[in-house]
């Protein structure tokens, strides 16, 4: 259910000239994905056919897929899906919140963190943004 479709800009139609292309990235500078996960819309819908046309997900972990979505929600383009350690997702070093989706098995929780990287000034009393940067 972690799986994703990615977009990527090869130097020809064939095949074998995969590996030597690039993922279209976002504005974030991380790779463009459909999750599966949040593949279930109608508008998907020709994509999810040519995966499962092609054995690459079956009807079973697109409808595990569709559990999963219920039980959570989504905010377009606000937040990051997480499914596995060593993953890499944005983080803006000087931003007052952050959300991301904490995917397991057989659900995903959605996490806020307020405040993340910023630090008390004892001298103002106030809190300060000490980091910058993604």
């Amino acid at each position: 259910m972690s799986g994703e479709t990615r977009f990527r800009i090869t130097p020809s139609n064939d095949p074998s000239t995969f590996a030597l292309g690039t993922d279209l990235l976002t504005p974030r500078s991380l790779p463009w994905c459909l999750p599966l996960i949040t593949s279930h819309r109608q508008r998907y819908e020709p994509i999810v056919e040519s995966l499962l046309h092609d054995n690459l997900v079956t009807k079973e972990i697109m409808q595990q897929c569709a559990a999963v979505r219920v039980n959570s929600t989504f905010r377009k383009g606000s937040s990051s899906i997480i499914h596995s350690l060593g993953q890499p997702f944005y983080v803006k070093l000087d931003a007052t919140k952050m959300s991301m989706h904490i995917m397991a098995s057989d659900h995903c929780r959605d996490f806020t963190f307020y405040s993340l990287f910023l630090q008390h000034d004892r001298r103002s009393g106030r809190y300060v943004k000490p980091f910058s940067g993604k």
